[in-house]
């Protein structure tokens, strides 16, 4: 499989199995505005419960998957062997290595990380000190 964002593997997944993102939060846990922040890369699951939640997506969609009878179809989508016999095994693995490779490709200074306080005193020109902000 090849290595992409956890937004794109999870809407890439989400896409295959045309499943809607209510039953997915439903099977995870999670409310549907987490599914949402994770497919659309706004967050990332929690780096302390993501290996549960890849392993109960990868059951979901595997379930999915088999019931639609799909496995040959998403074994050539997803460049899986064919011979490969636990789906949510794999399905979880490549949830877990776009978690990690999207981690690797995030910027050291986000805009996370920069302070957004900025404190003004004396008599100065509001508009340019507005201007400079982020």
């Amino acid at each position: 499989m090849n290595v992409e964002t956890y937004a794109s593997a999870l809407k890439k997944l989400i896409r295959f199995t045309k499943t809607k993102s209510t039953y997915l939060a439903d099977h995870v846990g999670y409310d549907v505005s987490y599914i949402s922040k994770w497919s659309n890369g706004t967050k990332l699951p929690s780096s302390r419960s993501v290996e549960q939640i890849n392993s109960e997506m990868g059951v979901y969609f595997s379930r999915l998957i088999q019931s639609q009878t799909r496995e040959d179809a998403f074994k050539k989508a997803f460049a899986l062997p064919s011979d490969t016999a636990d789906l949510a095994f794999e399905i979880s693995q490549y949830l877990g290595s776009a978690y990690r490779s999207t981690l690797q490709k995030k910027p050291a200074t986000s805009l996370e990380s920069k302070s957004l306080v900025r404190i003004m005193t004396g008599h100065h020109n509001t508009a340019q000190f507005i201007s400079g902000m982020p």
